[in-house]
């Protein structure tokens, strides 16, 4: 006696496997934004990345050998694998850390992602981008998503917005980070090098942290939680589900969430945080979103990202 059974539908089951996967990534790194103001209202900011990013290291180092692939490294690949580390992930953990302590976290996950902008302009004399219409207009809208954070910033706190001025330093750094990463052929496997960035950039913060370490009094467990978040959480699986997604959905998709994720900082903070959703943060949003969307014509492909859950964007095609 034979039965007949319905056929699976893999395709159906895979997209919705991946449009889940999707849908986390962009919870977790929205989520990120607040949790982080949450770990350093309770320690210093080096304590946090230092623990945070140790965590992050050894997680990759160990998924990387799981995979298969070795860690060892060419001897020309260490120059610009350690300027990467330090920019890509170094300086933009550290900065973005002390950019919640003196901003909104919802403020911060804005400006932080002009990156795909600034990205742009550095890539014009080391990557050879073309310069567009739509590309220029960019460039504008962020300057003008930035102009209203800064002068609301300035006029509620009466002085210069050095918080928003630090989150834009870490944007830089993420950006150039992201360009000296595409300027640079690896021979190696993608999981080597991000495993490789964690730890030079998990280094230098480390050693600076060590006498805020040995001082570290008990935290909450919101706090402890945060960390934890922060480090295996937001950069482990941010990155794996990224570069996951990126092989398996069109690249419009996969680079939606580069946009989302701010909304869901901004949102987020203001319901865990109770921080304030009035009309600058609005019209910051709805200028810094339509500066994203302009560097995403057609042509452009989110194909990776390095540690600090952050994306890198290629030319390419669909």
């Amino acid at each position: 006696m034979t039965t007949n059974t319905a056929p699976v539908d893999e395709t159906a089951a895979s997209r919705s496997f991946s449009l889940m996967i999707f849908v986390l990534l962009i919870l977790v790194w929205g989520l990120l934004w607040p949790f982080m103001k949450i770990a350093v209202q309770e320690m210093s900011v080096l304590s946090f990345r230092a623990i945070s990013s140790v965590l992050a290291a050894i997680a990759m180092l160990v998924i990387t050998r799981i995979a298969g692939h070795s860690l060892r490294v060419p001897r020309d690949h260490w120059r610009p694998l350690i300027i990467a580390g330090l920019f890509n992930v170094g300086a933009w953990l550290y900065l973005s850390a002390v950019g919640v302590t003196l901003i909104e976290a919802g403020r911060a996950s804005l400006i932080a992602y002009t990156m795909p902008v600034w990205a742009f302009l550095m890539g014009i004399p080391l990557l050879g981008e073309r310069v567009t219409r739509w590309r220029i207009i960019g460039l504008l809208l962020a300057m003008g998503g930035l102009a209203v954070l800064m002068g609301d910033e300035a006029k509620r706190l009466g002085e210069a917005p050095l918080g928003a001025m630090v989150m834009v330093a870490a944007s830089l750094c993420f950006a150039f980070g992201t360009v000296w990463q595409k300027y640079n052929v690896w021979r190696v496997p993608h999981l080597t090098v991000m495993s490789w960035q964690m730890v030079v950039g998990a280094l230098p913060i480390t050693i600076l942290a060590i006498p805020d370490l040995i001082d570290l009094k008990p935290v909450s467990w919101q706090a402890a939680g945060a960390t934890l978040y922060a480090g295996l959480i937001a950069q482990v699986f941010g990155v794996g589900a990224y570069l996951w997604l990126v092989k398996r959905l069109p690249v419009k998709t996969a680079s939606l969430s580069v946009m989302l994720v701010p909304l869901v900082g901004l949102g987020s903070s203001a319901i865990l945080l109770g921080e304030e959703l009035g009309l600058p943060e609005l019209l910051a949003t709805g200028l810094i979103l339509a500066a994203i969307a302009t560097v995403f014509p057609k042509d452009v492909a989110p194909v990776s990202i390095a540690a600090g859950s952050k994306p890198t964007i290629k030319q390419g095609t669909e």
